[in-house]
């Protein structure tokens, strides 16, 4: 009679414990690269909200002054906004009293305490101007806000200052890894968010 013997100290193999180690770091690696990509694309969705809402914000702005709204108890002739590297959106309403068109009323967009730094181009300090009731639009750069003169001809005010005539304003919102950037037209002051430079 033939007697098989089984031996099976000589075959190579994985016991049950390696095994479960193995996939316990496999799982453990995937699952911090999927959180890692969760909390990327919640930050990138998060960025591009503000930019399309600071779009958004620039184009009310600019639908209020051309319809002639109340603020503050007084029609504005102007709505500046205030753009400065490191520094939050402000908006200021000029109207016109007393002989002069002067500044009456401020209000802060709170955007950067939901980023790490706001970056504006091409100068640090721009100052865009929508004047009422001629729909014109300025671009000025200035480390100062600039001042208004009252033009007779179509009763506006108008900023002076050193006016940006064409090319591009951007505003780039930077939550500490990623850029989104919002481009106003300094020739017409039409607005377009972007996640592209």
């Amino acid at each position: 009679m033939i007697c098989l013997k089984n031996n099976n100290k000589n075959k190579q193999g994985f016991n049950i414990v390696e095994i479960v180690v193995v996939v316990a770091i496999s799982a453990a690696l995937l699952g911090s690269l999927g959180i890692s990509a969760y909390y990327f694309q919640r930050n990138s969705l998060n960025i591009e909200q503000i930019g399309q809402e600071l779009a958004s914000e620039i184009r009310v702005l600019q639908s209020k002054i051309l319809a002639v709204q109340d603020v503050n108890g007084s029609i504005p002739k102007a709505i500046v906004i205030e753009l400065k590297s490191g520094q939050d959106v402000v908006t200021h309403y000029i109207r016109y009293s007393g002989g002069t068109c002067n500044y009456y009323h401020s209000q802060n967009m709170d955007i950067l305490n939901k980023l790490e730094n706001i970056i504006i181009s091409p100068a640090a300090s721009v100052y865009i101007s929508y004047i009422s009731p001629s729909a014109d639009f300025v671009a000025t750069s200035s480390t100062l806000k600039p001042s208004f003169i009252y033009r007779a001809s179509d009763r506006s005010c108008n900023p002076t200052g050193s006016v940006i005539p064409s090319g591009l304003i951007t505003i780039n919102l930077n939550n500490g890894s990623q850029d989104y950037y919002v481009k106003i037209d300094a020739k017409n002051g039409s607005v377009t968010p972007t996640p592209n430079l």
